[in-house]
């Protein structure tokens, strides 16, 4: 299972020079409702309601909810997808599996 940060989802919906590919999307993925909440933010702050709304809903509903963590507890196998630095640092520190994206 691969975590999906908030800077994937934005990067596949805004068009970025870095986006996973195509087949990144049907793997199973897993995210918190705090990406929810980031995604529709970023939306907003670019007025981009109109042209990326479907988009988002459609990602957001292909997610199951619930914290990297968590599922970690439960002995889930699972890997993060993020282009934040920061995230990618703090997750190699913890000892998760970074995924390739």
């Amino acid at each position: 299972m691969t975590y999906v940060d908030p800077s994937i989802v934005l990067a596949e919906l805004f068009a970025e020079d870095r986006c996973p590919p195509p087949t990144f999307w049907d793997e199973e993925l897993a995210s918190s409702r705090l990406v929810e909440y980031e995604i529709w933010n970023a939306i907003h702050r670019q007025r981009a309601e109109r042209s990326h709304g479907e988009a988002a809903r459609r990602i957001i509903e292909s997610l199951a909810m619930s914290t990297l963590l968590f599922l970690r507890e439960l002995g889930v196998e699972i890997s993060l997808a993020s282009y934040d630095r920061r995230m990618r640092e703090a997750a190699a520190a913890l000892g998760i599996e970074l995924a390739d994206c």
